[in-house]
């Protein structure tokens, strides 16, 4: 490797040590070692095999990954549960079941406890079915969320207990209720996962 890779690595190595800063103390003393180790091993074989341009390679996979990854190990700090799952898992579900029973208290007739029902029942799998981790969660729930207010819509309408005209407020609800279910799920993976990093990671 000649002279101008390895002022190219060891300045790269500098400047990835200072991003490093960006994160909380914490992530840094646990992981910043394995971070600096991984970060150089991963320049070195890119530079052995495209030259400098390798290093750009690295860079931009770094700097693709910096804004999300540093949010998140904040939002590690300031959302760190000291609670076991069990109780995790509990005060995760109030939320949705709390809302679910204030929205059946004011429910007048049938087919409203049907469709919040079906609605709760749709987010509830969701959920579970992502183990109310990761994007999966998110994106379960707000198309569950979604598909438990379209179903019952879509019923009425094929069924003549809603006036077409009336059909273009569905949209909306769908949306209104995509966003809820969204709101529910980021409620969800504060509590379950603690939006937590417990990897290391490039950047």
């Amino acid at each position: 490797m000649n002279q101008s890779n390895e002022r190219l690595i060891r300045r790269s190595v500098w400047l990835y040590s200072l991003i490093i800063r960006l994160y909380p103390r914490h992530f840094r003393d646990a992981f910043s070692s394995s971070m600096s180790d991984t970060f150089e091993h991963l320049l070195i074989d890119r530079i052995k095999c495209n030259g400098s341009s390798g290093a750009l390679d690295v860079w931009r996979t770094v700097l693709a990954e910096l804004v999300p990854t540093v949010l998140r190990a904040h939002a590690d700090e300031a959302f760190k549960s000291p609670f076991p799952l069990p109780v995790r898992i509990a005060v995760a579900a109030a939320l949705p079941i709390l809302a679910y029973g204030a929205a059946i208290r004011f429910s007048t007739t049938t087919d409203q406890y049907v469709v919040l029902t079906l609605w709760l029942i749709l987010l509830a799998t969701a959920v579970l079915l992502a183990r109310g981790r990761g994007w999966r969660c998110t994106v379960n729930a707000a198309v569950a969320s979604a598909v438990g207010i379209l179903l019952p819509a879509l019923n009425d309408v094929f069924n003549g207990r809603m006036p077409t005209e009336s059909f273009r407020v569905v949209p909306l609800l769908v949306a209104a209720a995509a966003t809820i279910g969204l709101i529910f799920s980021v409620y969800v993976r504060l509590f379950i996962e603690g939006i937590d990093l417990r990897r290391p990671v490039l950047a």
